[in-house]
């Protein structure tokens, strides 16, 4: 999603410098209140009390496993297709794979343990990374299962060695772009917030 929204803005203001930081959520929060950067785009599962936060989109969180897995025999009626309709099958069906997580102090490292709960799951985890891209890659690689929610699908087509499933226990979030709430609205950071907006609608 972001790369698309950068090329929009830099089209508009191609003098205006991008400064590109990834790291977990609660760094990035950190980050923002240091006024270190002037914006970021996260998941709150809260009110937040010190970010003045602009809705983007509504995420679904999506197992992703390997095609050629054993455990996606039978459950072909359950396959996700991002714009279909399918029933939803219980990560319970998963218990027994290899789990590709986030670190702790990610957003989606929280709605993980969620689902895990809810689905009285104790997970054999093989990786804890910082990037939900790596783990998307290794999972396409075959070295395991990771969550990943559909807007990874909304820009890009699902790939063969991959199959999605919508999960019981799994619940949507709000993905935000935030600034500090005391922190200056420049010309810039206006126009970077609406052009995310436009672009994701």
């Amino acid at each position: 999603m972001l790369p698309i929204v950068i090329k929009e803005f830099s089209k508009l203001y191609p003098k205006i410098e991008i400064n590109l930081t990834e790291t977990k959520s609660l760094e990035l929060e950190k980050m923002l209140s240091d006024e270190e950067i002037d914006l970021f785009i996260d998941s709150f599962d809260f009110a937040p009390t010190t970010e003045e936060c602009y809705p983007l989109l509504k995420e679904k969180i999506l197992l992703a496993v390997p095609s050629n897995f054993e455990y996606n025999k039978g459950l072909g009626k359950y396959r996700y297709t991002p714009g279909g309709e399918c029933p939803k099958v219980s990560a319970k069906h998963f218990e027994n794979e290899n789990f590709i997580l986030l670190k702790n102090g990610n957003n989606m490292h929280k709605h993980a343990m969620q689902i895990f709960k809810k689905a009285d799951i104790a997970p054999n985890v093989i990786y804890k990374l910082d990037q939900l891209s790596t783990a998307y890659n290794l999972t396409k690689l075959g070295s395991g299962v990771c969550f990943l929610t559909d807007t990874v699908f909304k820009f890009n087509p699902v790939p063969d060695n991959i199959v999605l499933y919508d999960l019981e226990e799994s619940e949507t979030r709000t993905l935000y772009i935030a600034k500090k709430k005391t922190r200056f609205l420049s010309h810039a950071m206006s126009e970077f917030i609406e052009i995310s907006k436009q672009t994701i609608k």
